[in-house]
């Protein structure tokens, strides 16, 4: 019984702990996992995003270089004329992130098409030197502003000596400063050859990185995102959205330096926030390859997250403490009573056993007495001489007379008591008896009822009857330590209520068979049986004027059935010798 207790209460404990990690899980999954994986999701999508804004300017960039290169071949190179570069500023200003378009020839000649403060500027350099110098107004070149000392040598610059040394357009590996300036960029070169193959000149169209800083920042998703743009070397493209770079110089001054060394620690996280992080490589054939990097802050995505984490993550505590103590409390009012009502049979058992006892004790010891009586008797008889004798013993006779009158109140009380017998029904007993088994069985044990609709009413004690199927329920139990079907079904059979009890455990040899009904005989282990449940059981049945049979075989179950009269009178064969009416076969 200890040990069942003991199973009851680690079932109950772990069926509480299954509950409480199934509610807590749940809120693991909708309040962290869930938004997390979102998160993630809406970074994966803001470098996505990135990825084709660089990619769309950098085609741009690519396409007004090449159609430069065809205008250059069909105006064969000629730089002197203003007029003919009226028309290239309509295909700078596709590309969000050109700057400067130059056209360099082989002997010197330079034009550069620069963006300065918003507007687009024409300087004109005959052989590098003596510049002139052009401003767009109303969508025409007008004179501006020159300064005769400067100087612009193209052949001498890192882009220049690149696309020289190319056969097709290509991008610069690297980005690099631009010429006396702070701004870096890349620059895409195209070569211009003579129909002979000779290097006729370059056209270099800068994308400035201060412009792609830009085009990167309206991508940004959330106001707290921070996006970062580096390069292979881990030198810094584009800078993190914070108060520090918004300033210009600062940008500037950041720009092509190593990310740790020139931004403050961590640039990617909001200090003291949650952050969704994501990684990719923009590495399309022929452009620059570029490292883009995203973190976007849990609350920027769902605001008030933190404080419904903690909120609901009390109501999740709280509703797996009250369904551990539900469970608590449902072991509490029906698993005890259950282990009362195991107890209470158990008692009956050994009373009953006391009962069917007792007859043959009390016979033995008044065969004995009788002995005892008789020889005091003859001493009476032959002491009539000795009238000191005679008092004691009339003395011993008077303690063995009241020994047989003790031993007969003994009788009279192990005899069965018929009780208070009514007019019950055996399905609505077999129904109560059953739902009260089912909290004992277990959840291995399955419970089949089959209550026939024309079982006679009977005369009977409610209470015995239960006894008798909880007894039967319990030995089919140990019966089947690993589960199995037990069923009961009633059904009537000439004229009687009849009850069968068939389960699909262990089975009974012939051996077993012969004994099982006799008290103290039992198969069980030591401490898990008293071998009297059964013998309370036919006891019973024979007290209610019925028969008991049982039918089994090894490994195939075992099967009992109870016959019981409806009426209130035992067969005289009964009232001759109980044992008749138990029949085993």
């Amino acid at each position: 019984m200890s040990r069942n207790n003991s199973r009851v209460l680690w079932k109950v404990i772990l069926l509480a702990s299954v509950c409480c990690a199934g509610i807590l899980g749940l809120w693991w999954w909708g309040l962290v996992q869930a938004p997390r994986a979102q998160a993630r999701v809406r970074a994966a999508d803001a470098l996505t995003q990135m990825d084709r804004a660089v990619s769309r300017e950098m085609s741009r960039a690519e396409t007004t270089a090449l159609a430069f290169g065809a205008w250059w071949s069909r105006e064969e190179g000629r730089l002197d004329d203003p007029e003919k570069l009226q028309n290239v500023i309509s295909f700078l200003e596709q590309g969000a992130i050109v700057s400067n378009l130059i056209l360099s020839r082989q002997d010197g000649d330079s034009a550069c098409v620069v963006r300065k403060d918003g507007e687009w500027n024409l300087v004109l350099f005959p052989g590098g030197r003596n510049p002139r110098r052009y401003r767009m107004d109303h969508g025409r070149w007008v004179p501006g502003p020159t300064d005769p000392h400067e100087v612009y040598d193209a052949r001498t610059r890192f882009w220049y000596r690149f696309g020289a040394a190319q056969d097709r357009p290509a991008w610069t590996p690297e980005a690099y400063r631009f010429y006396t300036s702070k701004v870096g960029g890349f620059t895409y070169t195209v070569p211009v050859r003579n129909r002979r193959g000779l290097l006729e000149g370059v056209i270099g169209v800068d994308v400035s990185l201060e412009e792609l800083t830009h085009v990167i920042w309206d991508q940004q998703p959330t106001p707290g995102t921070r996006m970062v743009v580096t390069d292979p070397r881990g030198l810094l493209l584009v800078p993190p959205r914070t108060p520090e770079m918004l300033d210009r110089e600062a940008r500037f001054d950041c720009q092509l330096k190593p990310l740790a060394a020139r931004v403050p620690p961590e640039p990617l996280l909001p200090f003291g926030r949650a952050v969704i992080g994501a990684v990719r490589t923009h590495a399309t054939p022929g452009t620059p390859e570029m490292r883009l990097q995203v973190a976007i802050p849990e609350e920027d995505l769902f605001p008030g997250l933190g404080y419904r984490r903690a909120a609901s993550f009390l109501l999740a505590l709280g509703a797996a403490l009250g369904v551990t103590w539900s469970i608590l409390d449902l072991h509490r009012r029906v698993v005890r009573p259950m282990r009362a009502l195991t107890r209470q049979v158990e008692h009956s058992q050994r009373v009953a056993s006391v009962g069917m006892m007792a007859p043959g004790i009390v016979h033995d010891v008044n065969n004995q007495l009788g002995v005892v009586l008789g020889q005091l008797d003859l001493c009476q008889s032959q002491a009539k001489d000795h009238p000191g004798l005679q008092p004691r013993l009339k003395a011993a006779e008077g303690a063995a007379i009241k020994c047989a009158e003790v031993l007969g109140g003994l009788l009279d009380f192990s005899r069965q008591d018929p009780g208070k017998r009514e007019l019950l029904s055996l399905n609505a007993t077999v129904a109560a008896s059953v739902s009260l088994l089912r909290g004992v069985l277990g959840r291995r044990i399955r419970v089949e009822e089959d209550l026939g609709p024309d079982v006679p009413m009977l005369f009977g004690e409610s209470v015995k009857l239960q006894q008798i199927i909880v007894n039967l329920g319990l030995n089919a139990r140990d019966a089947m330590p690993e589960g199995g079907l037990l069923t009961f079904r009633t059904f009537r059979a000439g004229g009687k209520a009849c009850l069968e009890v068939r389960d699909t455990g262990c089975g009974m040899d012939g051996e077993v068979k012969r004994r099982i009904f006799e008290p103290f005989y039992s198969t069980k282990e030591s401490g898990k049986g008293t071998g009297l449940g059964l013998a309370m059981v036919a006891s019973i049945v024979a007290d209610h004027g019925g028969g008991i049979r049982v039918e089994s075989e090894p490994g195939a179950g075992t099967t009992f059935v109870i016959e019981l009269p409806t009426s209130l009178r035992l067969p005289t064969s009964d009232r001759n010798s109980d044992k008749e009416a138990l029949e085993t076969r």
